[in-house]
């Protein structure tokens, strides 16, 4: 079952991710947040500024709204109210656009997923 896209929440600097939302073909809202280091690996570079976040989600969305779209997939049958992506569920792959590290897989079980929100 893959996620649609829902709203953009943008940057929390205190937490240093970027925060959006997606919905599952319910129409159940599942919080999203990427990682600061996540979206420069995603990207091919380092040291993005908070003021350049929401621009760089922009560039990527599509690719990191299908890493959380996965991570939700791998989840199932459990409830997921929150994805995490974090800078190990992405690599460059050769001849391919950077996509998600194992993004089938979730590092230590559940961690990129928190069922409670």
């Amino acid at each position: 079952m893959a996620l649609e896209r829902g709203r953009i929440i943008g940057y929390d600097n205190d937490r240093m991710t970027f925060e959006f939302t997606m919905t599952d073909a319910t129409g159940k809202l599942v919080d999203c947040k990427i990682s600061s280091a996540a979206m420069d690996q995603l990207a091919g570079v380092r040291g993005t500024t908070p003021s350049e976040r929401e621009a760089q989600f922009l560039d990527l969305r599509d690719e990191v709204e299908h890493i959380a779209s996965d991570l939700f997939d791998e989840a199932l049958p459990k409830p997921v109210r929150m994805i995490r992506i974090f800078y190990h569920h992405i690599r460059s792959r050769p001849n391919e656009i950077p996509m998600a590290q194992d993004h089938a897989r979730v590092a230590g079980g559940d961690e990129g997923l928190d069922p409670g929100g």
